[in-house]
């Protein structure tokens, strides 16, 4: 009762607050806040930003139906390519079908979603169209539009059609493949001019247009020769527009410069004389250079000598600060490598630069943007072997919108990689784990190489920690089917026999794993043909086996041995097997010790006899099995006359 009294006396005070605050506030205007449009989704997102990130978690792209979630690594590439087939079967079903469909497909109108119009005559089209198609990107529907139009349009819309000619060239890779396609597809700069005979006809009716018509014409066409690697044509082009004082942009500018590799002697002086000329060229002209001048020019410097470069870059770095111009990514990876060049001397600089970059937002403005965490990673990897060095590079990578800059999966493989790397070499295995199981599997799913690294650097850890960590680390090669490689399997297999096995742990399910996967492993390479295995490895299978008392798998790896020993290489040694024989003597298992004693009768390996006397004495082995012993050991090692 006292709790409910209190509730209505707090109830009735607050009306009480409100009546006052209403009756004093009755003459002041009311005003309604405005209306924020909220979007579909953004529910979601706000939703979405109260659940804490968990770093194991996978790709959304996968929750359409749970056992459709990737186990391998393979499978993520198989399932996004898959993906992207069914969307273009259903584009080119939608294109080559378009009478099968309705007209309108989505509310409100989407273009992309509306059926191909076919053109067949000229009051179809217009110029408007023809604009509208460029827009698009639409290099068929542009030229056709255009013939039909019988290339009644203006200079502007000319213009317009020879810029998108020149920069697909009959290349129309960046419309063909879908995100989740491009994600697994390396980036080709291989680059070849076709001549287009639509192009060559539009540049040479622009040119004999006015002045501003020719200059606009020359800059595309200079554009085009240097992105297409006409080095010769670029060249050619740029000294006629000096001699004839065409003007020139800055992009034009920067295509030159970035030719200079490919045009100019190894001469180092005679490049870095051109570089100024240009640049000289352009003060005088007027032209503002940007960030993509600086970096094409930055990439010459990898052809000259380490003291000249460093001179060069010094100038450089300061004359574009000075212009305010703001660095890309690619300008910092190019600063950071060259100066890496130094070698040790250079770390403090290498350090200082980073730190500046870590203060910088960043947005693709230039191809170098994409390679620069790995390039970078890669040098403090292999250069520095700096732990500082990478935690800063990889703290500059998680902040904000950079992780988008590795665009596809090769690129995301080449930074974990080495990040993955320095980190093992420069921390503990705690240290290193924590920083592994933040990165695996939710950024990075690592290969067999990474493993094998991996498993190598614990040999040099005490039995106690490998213990702890090798079954985790098996435990995701289990996941992403990475145990598929029998090489990595041999590896843990040996770790395990090498260094768990002497210190004698107790019983695990890593060892009856590891030792299955190699043996299944095994069988399967051998039923395609393949024998070029070692009884060594097979003996470490058996002994891992036998010690957790799996007999009857251990039987099998024996048996094999024995009964196929001419497919093996007789690599055992006498004191593995004799520690094989040992365990099966102590354990009682005779039928496995007879294969073990078998086995050395066919290699020719000397068994140690007290251990075989030990087995003919115990008084469970039936006569069956001593008969068995005797043949294969002799009665006179046995010394059997007392019996």
């Amino acid at each position: 009762m006292n709790n409910l009294k209190q509730i209505l006396y707090s109830r009735n005070s607050w009306s009480q607050v409100k009546r006052l605050q209403s009756s004093s506030s009755s003459d002041s205007c009311i005003k309604i806040p405005r209306r924020i449009e909220r979007g579909p989704t953004d529910i979601l997102y706000a939703l979405g930003k109260t659940v804490p990130k968990d770093p194991l978690s996978l790709s959304v792209q996968y929750y359409d139906d749970p056992f459709l979630v990737p186990t391998k690594k393979a499978d993520y590439r198989i399932y996004a390519l898959a993906h992207a087939s069914g969307k273009k079967t259903a584009t080119w079903i939608f294109k080559k079908h378009a009478d099968l469909f309705p007209n309108n497909l989505s509310d409100p109108k989407i273009q992309a979603f509306m059926p191909p119009v076919k053109y067949t005559d000229k009051s179809q089209v217009s110029e408007e169209m023809l604009l509208d198609a460029i827009s698009q990107c639409n290099v068929l529907k542009s030229l056709e539009i255009y013939n039909l139009l019988e290339e009644n349009v203006s200079n502007e819309t000319k213009q317009a059609l020879l810029e998108l000619l020149c920069y697909y060239n009959k290349t129309t890779y960046e419309n063909e493949h879908f995100l989740q396609e491009q994600w697994f597809m390396k980036i080709n700069y291989t680059k070849i001019w076709s001549h287009i005979a639509e192009v060559e006809k539009l540049y040479q009716f622009l040119i004999t247009q006015n002045s501003a018509t020719t200059a606009l014409a020359c800059n595309t066409m200079l554009c085009a020769y240097g992105k297409w690697n006409q080095i010769n044509e670029v060249w050619s082009l740029y000294n006629k527009c000096l001699k004839e004082d065409i003007p020139l942009n800055v992009t034009s500018f920067n295509y030159v410069v970035a030719s200079i590799t490919q045009r100019v002697t190894k001469e180092a002086r005679s490049r870095k004389a051109l570089l100024y000329s240009i640049f000289t060229t352009m003060t005088a002209r007027g032209v503002y250079p940007n960030v993509i001048t600086l970096n094409n020019a930055l990439k010459l410097l990898y052809s000259m000598p380490v003291f000249l470069a460093k001179s060069i870059l010094n100038h450089l770095v300061i004359e574009f600060k000075r212009l305010n111009i703001k660095f890309s990514l690619g300008t910092y990876c190019h600063i950071l490598d060259l100066i890496s060049r130094e070698g040790d001397s250079s770390y403090k600089t290498f350090m200082d630069t980073l730190q500046t970059m870590s203060k910088e937002k960043f947005t693709l403005e230039h191809l170098s943007d994409m390679n620069c965490f790995g390039k970078v990673m890669d040098i403090i990897s292999d250069r520095y072997t700096d732990r500082a060095a990478g935690d800063l590079l990889h703290s500059i990578f998680l902040t904000g919108d950079n992780y988008r800059f590795l665009i596809n999966s090769f690129y995301v493989n080449g930074y974990f990689s080495k990040y993955i790397t320095l980190m093992l070499s420069t921390s503990t295995m705690s240290e290193f784990y924590e920083r592994y199981r933040n990165i695996v599997p939710i950024m990075y799913i690592p290969d067999y190489s990474i493993m094998e690294i991996i498993m190598t650097t614990l040999k040099s850890y005490p039995p106690e920690v490998v213990i702890e960590y090798l079954p985790k680390f098996w435990s995701d090669m289990k996941t992403f089917n990475i145990t598929a490689d029998i090489n990595l399997s041999f590896s843990v297999l040996n770790l395990i026999y090498t260094v768990i096995l002497p210190s004698n742990p107790p019983k695990t399910e890593l060892f009856v794993d590891a030792a299955l996967s190699c043996f299944y492993s095994i069988k399967t390479e051998m039923d395609k043909g393949k024998n070029s295995f070692n009884t060594r490895v097979m003996g470490e299978i058996a002994l891992l086996l036998l010690y957790n008392d799996r007999v009857v798998e251990a039987s099998e790896v024996l048996t094999m041995i024995t009964k196929n020993f001419v497919l093996f290489l007789p690599s055992m040694k006498e004191q593995q097997l004799n520690t094989l024989l040992e365990t099966c003597v102590s354990k009682g298992y005779v039928t496995q010790a007879l294969l073990v004693l078998e086995y050395s009768k066919l290699a020719g390996i000397e068994h140690d006899v007290q251990l075989a006397k030990t087995l003919y004495n115990d008084p469970e082995l039936n006569n069956v099995n001593r008969d068995k012993l005797i043949e294969l050991v002799g009665r006179e090692v046995l010394d059997t006359s007392d019996k």
